[in-house]
């Protein structure tokens, strides 16, 4: 019977090769580097991994040409050229980004992350206030996690787990290494979420997410989800437990260093619309600016 519907069934069948095949020998080598990664100087695997991910176009054509779309859109002023040269930097960003879930917890210890206007986040925890940080998925997002475990801030990071399971289980230890709760997307996500902010802990997620085959924000003109979003979802939760709204954007440096920009807390007004509004229009201003190191760029389809 399996063998009739492995011939009969073409989706099912690309499922199982998938599955069985093609997840575990991607898989497998991303363990290889993982692990293999870790034992090298730290500017290594980011090389290594910005070689392999300008690369990669050849292999993702239609996400390269997804990508180049987005781009005439969010810049028109660009020449071919240019678009170009942007491309190969967000394949080489994305190259760079999964080479150091390795290494992300080496890179705060190294010095490697500067952090600017901190004192917001400090301050918003003099207040006795939870906190909700949000960003967008720019260079390496995930290095102000360091930041936040060295100062006792108590972090909760909600993620959307990998298709491939070893992949998943790649972040997963990456994330633990650093020493980050998680918590997956769905299931009773909301209330381990809502259980930590009445502890006075801080939530930390993107709000650029990747959600039913679109990247939810920002809106570039498309009606802004009100409900089901991680922003729509940070805004209400900081309206019910009068949390603060920390966002920050990441900038890749040379040599695998980074800079954090914590931006002005936000304080959600009584028609929280309008703090997610602010929000989108925060997100926007951050892609117009730094499209080519924006993960989300191959994703979204306008």
């Amino acid at each position: 019977m399996l063998l009739l519907k492995f011939f009969n069934d073409q989706n099912w069948r690309k499922q199982q090769i998938r599955y069985w095949v093609l997840d575990p020998f991607w898989g497998g080598l991303d363990f290889c580097c993982y692990f293999l990664f870790r034992w090298m100087p730290l500017d290594v695997p980011s090389r290594i991994g910005a070689f392999l991910g300008q690369h990669a176009a050849f292999r993702f054509k239609k996400a390269n040409e997804r990508a180049r779309k987005n781009l005439k859109f969010l810049k028109p002023e660009l020449t071919e050229e240019h678009i170009e040269q942007h491309l190969v930097q967000m394949w080489r960003n994305i190259g760079t980004t999964m080479s150091e879930y390795s290494i992300a917890d080496l890179l705060w210890k190294d010095g490697r992350v500067t952090v600017e206007n901190s004192h917001y986040v400090t301050e918003s925890r003099l207040q006795g206030r939870p906190l909700i940080i949000v960003t967008g998925h720019f260079a390496n997002w995930e290095v102000i996690s360091g930041y936040c475990i060295d100062h006792n801030i108590a972090l909760l990071s909600l993620y959307q787990p990998e298709r491939n399971r070893f992949v998943a289980k790649i972040a997963d230890m990456s994330r633990r290494r650093i020493g980050t709760e998680t918590v997956a997307a769905g299931g009773n996500a909301l209330r381990i979420m809502c259980k930590h902010l009445q502890k006075g802990g801080a939530l930390w997620f993107a709000i650029d997410e990747y959600k039913d085959r679109q990247v939810c924000m920002p809106s570039l003109g498309r009606d802004i989800n009100l409900q089901t979003t991680n922003a729509a979802y940070a805004v209400r939760l900081a309206q019910r437990f009068n949390a603060v709204i920390i966002p920050y954007i990441t900038e890749r440096k040379p040599f695998s260093h980074f800079k954090v920009t914590v931006c002005e807390p936000l304080n959600v007004t009584d028609n929280p619309d309008d703090t997610l509004r602010q929000l989108d229009q925060l997100v926007e201003s951050w892609v117009r600016a730094d499209a080519e190191n924006w993960y989300m760029l191959h994703e979204m389809r306008l």
